[in-house]
């Protein structure tokens, strides 16, 4: 089996330098984020809070000024979750279904109905979009 030669370990050693060096930035840089992120969420509430007061009812978008970004204010019953359909969920709307005679169009009419209702957000939420790209 072949040995390194002295320069094949001092690239290697190099190279775990760099290694460790990115991956030390990369952590301080993950920590940030974290940290960016609690701050933003932390202003979201307080804007949510406010929104909730009667002299804000019907404001549904908000200009940033210093980017010209738009922050949207969705509130709560004017948006639905992703929606899923379990099994047990889906015979029980067959079945109120089935007790008249309807067409498949009707069938899933009926069944889509049936899970928006229960699948209406009640939580108010916050998008905000720079130039034209919500993120």
């Amino acid at each position: 089996m072949a040995q390194p030669t002295p320069e094949d370990i001092a690239n290697l050693r190099e190279c775990v330098r760099d290694y460790a060096e990115a991956d030390n930035q990369l952590r301080e840089l993950n920590s940030q984020v974290y940290s960016k992120r609690d701050e933003r969420s932390a202003a979201e509430d307080r804007i949510i809070e406010l929104m909730k007061l009667p002299q804000f009812a019907s404001v549904n978008e908000l200009a940033v000024s210093t980017d010209g970004s738009k922050i949207k204010i969705e509130r709560p019953g004017t948006r639905n979750v992703p929606w899923s359909l379990s099994q047990y969920r889906l015979l029980q709307l067959l079945k109120t279904f089935f007790a008249n005679d309807h067409t498949a169009e009707a069938c899933f009419r009926h069944i889509s109905d049936g899970v928006k209702q229960c699948h209406k957000r009640d939580t108010f939420a916050i998008k905000r979009t720079v130039r034209g790209v919500e993120e």
